[in-house]
């Protein structure tokens, strides 16, 4: 006869049903063939449902007929089909407690409970551990071929007194543990207990109560006292909020009242009354520049500050300055523009050239009291008098002196012609220069 185990918690939620009972070709994506299920192939045979608590509810409606009539139908299927398998189904969940839960169907717990086989825990029968051990330290023994390991009375007492929470398997590797790794092959109670987690001494094993105290974690304790603080934190704020409503509701009384505002004092909201200063009978108190505070920069100022200086730097190419800021040139376009780089003077320039040019430049933009460049605002004696720009155009391309001289005592001016090209800018700068 067949016989198979299905372990229903290690079965994704959304295959199980095709695990167990089958399906169709086409039944949904991945279907490429039709498959037979569990209940399917162990037809006249067992199977073993493991962790059946871990079922989802709609298998376990599917189950249910399965137990009750013996007929299940595959996904995607609408044809009836019957089996005739005996299920055993094993759980550690109390299904009592997850019936109430909504956890478990209680229908199919007492379609499944018809020949119950309760199996106690390995701490409620200690006359087994003794001799489970022995057979699996054999078991160890002989695959490895070495000698077996013994325990003498005082490590036997302490395995048979042990909580084992992990039943038989943490038995089972115990066993395998010691006997991999300890040369001695007779176990004492110093070398058990290296190998058996403190956490399961809490039942049945007699611990004294000071080295219980002396065994304590710092963890622990630690965790207690975070845990304590937090709570009289949560009180505090409490109390504090409930004074607040009530000074606030103008109910609260002066003892209250002065309390809140220590509180704030204390908390530095309200500041403290100045306390009056003794000055020196003698002598004379040294002053202290105070300087006010820096004016927090902005972003688009540093921004708009690293541009122009890279332009400068570059004397203007913005080819050169969008490499050294590490930008693209059509990045550096458009910030340019964002942050009005390029209005200055009314639309020229913002970064003059270097020399003469950079010179007339700067006059032009002081003149005309529209530019926003701060080294053009560092000599406002130099803005012109008055007048329009091309008037000032007008000023400096005529032929106007550069200085006066009256070498024949007849207080003749002594004029020069009008010049063009760099000779021309170079007079233009020379009588602007000269009106300063």
């Amino acid at each position: 006869n067949k016989y198979i185990a299905v372990n229903c918690g290690a079965i994704p939620e959304g295959t199980i049903d095709s695990e167990l009972f089958g399906h169709e070709k086409g039944a949904f994506t991945g279907a490429t063939e039709a498959r037979k299920g569990y209940f399917e192939e162990a037809d006249g045979g067992t199977i073993f449902l493991d962790e059946v608590a871990e079922l989802p509810h709609s298998t376990q409606v599917r189950l249910l007929r399965v137990l009750q009539t013996g007929e299940f139908i595959r996904v995607g299927s609408s044809k009836i089909q019957k089996t005739n398998v005996r299920v055993v189904a094993a759980t550690n969940v109390n299904l009592q407690l997850a019936i109430r839960e909504g956890r478990f169907r209680e229908d199919l717990y007492y379609r499944l409970n018809t020949v119950p086989i309760y199996v106690p825990a390995l701490r409620e029968r200690k006359e087994d551990i003794y001799t489970l051990f022995r057979k699996f330290a054999s078991d160890v023994a002989i695959q490895y071929r070495m000698p077996p390991i013994s325990l003498d009375a005082e490590a036997r007492t302490m395995l048979e007194n042990y909580y084992w929470r992990g039943n038989i398997r943490q038995l089972k590797n115990v066993a395998e543990q010691i006997s991999a790794i300890e040369e001695s092959r007779v176990i004492t109670p110093a070398i058990l207990r290296r190998y058996l987690p403190e956490d399961g001494n809490q039942s049945s094993v007699p611990v004294p109560v000071a080295a219980a105290s002396q065994n304590a974690s710092n963890g622990d304790f630690e965790r207690e006292l975070i845990y304590k603080m937090m709570f009289d934190m949560r009180a505090e704020m409490a109390d504090i909020k409930h004074l607040l409503q009530e000074v606030l509701a103008g109910r609260a009384t002066a003892e209250q009242t002065d309390r809140v505002a220590g509180l704030l004092q204390a908390a530095h909201v309200i500041p403290a009354p100045a306390q009056p200063v003794q000055q020196p009978a003698v002598g004379y108190a040294e002053s202290e520049e105070v300087a006010d505070p820096p004016r927090e920069v902005t972003k688009e100022e540093a921004l708009r500050e690293a541009i122009i200086k890279a332009l400068r730097r570059h004397n203007g190419r913005r080819k050169e300055a969008a490499k050294d800021l590490f930008i693209s040139e059509r990045t550096l376009y458009r910030k340019i523009k964002e942050l009005g780089i390029n209005r200055c003077g009314g639309g020229r320039r913002a970064v003059p050239l270097r020399g003469v040019q950079g010179e007339l430049f700067a006059l032009r933009c002081l003149h005309s009291g529209q530019c926003a460049d701060r080294e053009h605002r560092l000599f406002p004696e130099q803005r012109h008098a008055g007048g329009s720009l091309a008037q000032l155009d007008a000023d400096a391309g005529a032929a106007g002196p550069l200085h006066q001289s009256d070498p024949s005592g007849a207080g003749a001016r002594e004029r020069r012609p009008r010049l063009r090209g760099g000779d021309h800018q170079l007079r233009r700068l020379a009588d602007l220069r000269a009106e300063r």
